[in-house]
């Protein structure tokens, strides 16, 4: 029953994000296309889970299938004589080379060990424990999601906080659970699959298929971020929805393609939904970025990216926070030391400490300073306007919250970082060139 369930709720899921994606515009690529559709699904079912929470429908495997049949129908139903798949997803021939099938099946093989991960293993992270999984297994036991675990006097300071301000987990790990899997975090695996399928296709777009799995690899042997690709926590579906949402967004800007803003605007609202944080960088991306100066661009940016994120923030974080929760989440703030000493921390306690994230982050800066000095005039550096907004942004805000540490907070933060870093190498003309060669040679 377990199984059947699964795959019916992630059928389902798959469905909605379907739906909503041809809604919107679809990518033009198959892998890409399939990859946002999970992703999409994921994200636009926890909402369906919150509209049942906030209309006081009771959270049971009965009632929460219905739901989820009805949004699922609800925005395919225009599609109903097309079918309930693209056509360019089933038309399309699927073409691999030999040298290309090598790389796939090499990190292949790191996805398939955190998919099996994210099955076997229990929930072991204490924010997850005392916070996102405890809130689900109240939920789905009490039928509701303001249930018992918020006022009983056992957890009375105990709870963690991140409940209050990053619902997709929770919301996740209710729908999961109400499968019958017994840790219920399997879409932690499923969500790491598409987001580096999604990458994968991509990066091939710019470079050489060889060069688009050489960092896909590169990344997931980060040591500090691999174990996340199967953990239970808010950081690494954050890092998900933040990356896609920012790769969109610069494509759109350079496209000009209306139908790129708004799926950068679901994705970056789906990162506001699973950490709250996540609206300072994006409200900073459209304060940064030069192309936002120009009237129709401010337009798109402020319409089709930041509304969405802010109303996504506001839906949890003030009305379901204040509106229903019987307590509200204890988040003092105040100076916790000087701003330079945090960046200064930050860079050498974590971006450049060989524990966490071995020694990508110097091969990462050499390869981007060889871009600058090969090709000067020819180097896009709007694709580098993140690194300073987010590691400014995570220096404030461990000078300015004292619960955010550098160790934590910070090193799981910038899971955002690489993945953007890796995206702006294959777009750079260095990049180009190898290709070029690669190809020449192949």
């Amino acid at each position: 029953m377990t199984l059947v369930l699964l795959i019916i709720t992630f059928v389902l899921q798959f469905l909605l994000g379907t739906g909503i994606l041809r809604l919107a515009g679809l990518p033009k690529s198959r892998i890409q296309g399939i990859s946002l559709a999970v992703l999409t699904g994921f994200g636009a079912s926890t909402f369906v889970l919150f509209i049942m929470a906030c209309t006081n429908v009771p959270i049971t495997p009965v009632y929460w299938m219905a739901f989820l049949i009805l949004a699922t129908a609800g925005v395919n139903i225009a599609f109903r004589k097309k079918g309930l798949l693209p056509e360019s997803w089933i038309n399309r021939p699927l073409v691999i080379t030999g040298y290309e099938l090598v790389v796939i099946l090499s990190f292949g093989l790191i996805l398939v060990m955190a998919l099996w991960r994210s099955y076997y293993y229990p929930v072991t992270t204490r924010d997850a424990i005392v916070g996102m999984d405890l809130v689900a297994k109240w939920a789905v036991k009490d039928h509701t999601l303001v249930s018992g675990v918020f006022t009983s006097p056992h957890l009375n300071g105990q709870l963690s906080n991140q409940p209050f301000y990053a619902p997709f987990t929770t919301l996740m790990q209710i729908i999961y659970l109400m499968t019958g899997l017994a840790f219920g975090k399997l879409w932690v695996g499923l969500m790491t699959v598409a987001f580096f399928a999604y990458l994968y296709a991509r990066l091939r777009l710019s470079c050489h298929p060889v060069l688009a799995g050489a960092l896909i690899i590169f990344l997931m042997c980060m040591p500090g971020m691999h174990p996340y690709f199967y953990l239970m926590l808010t950081d690494w579906p954050n890092a998900i929805f933040f990356c896609i949402g920012a790769i969109l967004w610069y494509d759109a800007q350079k496209t000009q393609n209306g139908s790129g803003y708004i799926l950068a605007g679901i994705m970056l609202a789906m990162a506001c939904w699973a950490r709250a944080e996540t609206l300072f960088f994006v409200t900073a991306g459209i304060l940064t970025f030069p192309w936002i100066t120009k009237t129709e661009h401010r337009l798109k940016g402020i319409g089709w990216i930041w509304l969405p994120s802010v109303i996504s923030f506001l839906l949890w974080n003030v009305l379901f926070v204040y509106g229903y929760l019987p307590v509200q989440p204890e988040m003092p703030l105040g100076s916790t030391g000087n701003i330079v000493d945090a960046g200064i921390s930050l860079i050498s306690q974590v971006v450049f400490n060989p524990i966490h994230f071995a020694y990508a982050p110097h091969v990462f800066l050499l390869l981007i300073a060889l871009e600058w000095i090969m090709h000067p005039r020819t180097a896009a550096w709007n694709g580098l306007l993140w690194i300073p907004i987010l590691l400014i942004g995570y220096m404030i805000i461990v000078a300015m919250i004292p619960a955010a540490t550098i160790e934590n907070t910070v090193k799981r933060g910038l899971f955002k970082l690489f993945p953007l870093v890796a995206f702006y190498l294959a777009e750079s003309q260095l990049f180009a060139g190898l290709s070029k060669r690669l190809k020449q040679w192949g």
